[in-house]
């Protein structure tokens, strides 16, 4: 295999695993969030491990994905090193579940506040009306069919179905005799489910949704936790490297995996990385090992991006 063919190979290992990680968070919230947030809200320990029935806590499964895709992200193979690209998506997305999971330990009300939990879809006594947009939109993004642009929409079975169709092609959404759920039928047999509210005598349906802060919100909420621990110039620090992994992963994902420079593991990130660690997960003595072998080697005497900036001590505060 040569250098091109083993470059391709590792770019779709790596677009692979990122995708497997979006769907199996999505599911992770999806199918637990209610256990998460009682795993928080429930102070008793016994009540909690039976109530919530959750034998790990879930900031530590989110840990245990996120030093998952650090370390293959600075991985010690080469061939894995040599495709910048791959580090670059793969460091984003651990460091983003990394400070997920030390909100979430940490701060687990501003967590939980700061997630959504449903978005509307559309009002039933609006469409066909003033909510035939939303309603388009949402079947074109979460189906894949364009064809709805054009569609036509009525209601049908004395106002029980919402019907959408277009020549051959049809989607059905049908409510529910309880009016609490509406089920999406499409005409190549897919379905999904909506949840429905009455709100202020309108009956509106809602996507059964889990959405966490975002990668740039959870660097606000790190930082703030971090302020009676670090003075100005170490928390600009922590800033400014969080930032700057969350806009190259952004680029680097947006460009399809097309590069526009080199992109290396330097030292500040290391640095960032291992002090988080020590910070929130000192148990995590392997890991922080290889970070700061791994950061000793990155260590240059000179040059902008290698000013030896140090943090504190775990347990060591400001005040």
């Amino acid at each position: 295999m040569n250098s091109k063919e083993l470059k391709e190979q590792t770019k779709t290992f790596a677009f692979d695993v990122v995708k497997n990680w979006i769907e199996n968070e999505k599911n992770f919230y999806l199918e637990g969030w209610e256990r998460i947030k009682k795993y928080y809200e429930i102070q008793d320990e016994e009540k909690r491990d039976k109530e919530t029935k959750l034998k790990n806590p879930p900031h530590n499964s989110i840990k245990g994905k996120a030093i998952s895709f650090i370390s293959l992200s600075i991985s010690e193979s080469e061939e894995m090193r040599k495709v910048d690209v791959v580090s670059g998506v793969l460091l984003g997305v651990g460091v983003e579940l990394l400070l997920k999971s030390i909100i979430l330990k940490e701060d687990p009300k501003n967590f939980i506040n700061s997630t959504e939990e449903k978005k509307q879809v559309f009002s039933w006594s609006k469409v066909p009306g003033n909510d035939d947009k939303k309603l388009r939109s949402f079947l074109k993004k979460k189906f894949d069919v364009g064809w709805v642009e054009n569609a036509k929409i009525r209601k049908i079975d004395n106002g029980e179905i919402v019907s959408v169709f277009s020549g051959q092609n049809s989607i059905e959404i049908h409510l529910s005799k309880n009016k609490d759920k509406a089920t999406v039928k499409i005409s190549d047999d897919r379905t999904y489910e909506l949840e429905v509210e009455e709100e202020k005598g309108e009956l509106n349906t809602y996507e059964n949704k889990i959405i966490t802060p975002s990668f740039p919100k959870c660097i606000k909420l790190t930082c703030g936790l971090l302020k009676d621990v670090l003075d100005k110039e170490q928390l600009e620090r922590v800033n400014d490297v969080l930032t700057l992994i969350n806009i190259r992963r952004n680029e680097l994902a947006h460009l399809h995996f097309h590069q526009t420079d080199s992109y290396e593991i330097p030292y500040q990130i290391l640095n960032v990385l291992e002090f988080l660690f020590e910070c929130y997960f000192s148990e995590e003595r392997e890991f922080i090992g290889k970070l700061s072998q791994l950061k000793e080697k990155n260590k240059v005497g000179s040059g902008m991006d290698f000013e030896h900036l140090k943090f504190p001590k775990p347990g060591v505060s400001r005040r």
